[in-house]
């Protein structure tokens, strides 16, 4: 369904992040490349002033992360979100149980971030 909404609204537009930063990455020099996405909701998306579908919006964000990954498969996406709101959250359609964590705070996020960073440097190095 299409709804009609006013001029100020905000989004977390996920597929324009994941093709941004594919096209950051893939200009970057290297072989060992890791996006790391920090999100504080629901992923949504505003056409022309019109509300698109969460369904819809979904299937984008899969091209764009299709896309992505091709550029590189070391994605996480770590949305900032209590636990209840985080079980019905759409993102978790869109990633690999292993390449999403819920964390209620930013510093709880900064410290997961730090952990996860170690363990994939040192996978990478065996």
């Amino acid at each position: 369904s299409i709804q009609v909404i006013n001029q100020k609204y905000y989004t977390t537009p996920i597929h324009m992040a994941l093709e941004y930063s594919g096209i950051m990455l893939k200009q970057m020099k290297g072989n060992k490349k890791m996006m790391i996405i920090i999100t504080d909701g629901l992923p949504n998306h505003f056409n022309n002033g019109y509300h698109i579908s969460i369904g819809a919006y979904l299937k984008s964000c899969k091209k764009s992360l299709l896309k992505t990954m091709n550029i590189t498969s070391n994605i996480m996406c770590i949305v900032v979100q209590d636990d209840h709101s985080f079980k019905y959250n759409p993102v978790r359609q869109l990633f690999k149980p292993s390449k999403i964590m819920n964390v209620g705070t930013m510093s709880e996020a900064s410290e997961r971030v730090i952990k996860r960073f170690k363990q994939m440097i040192m996978r990478s190095l065996v």
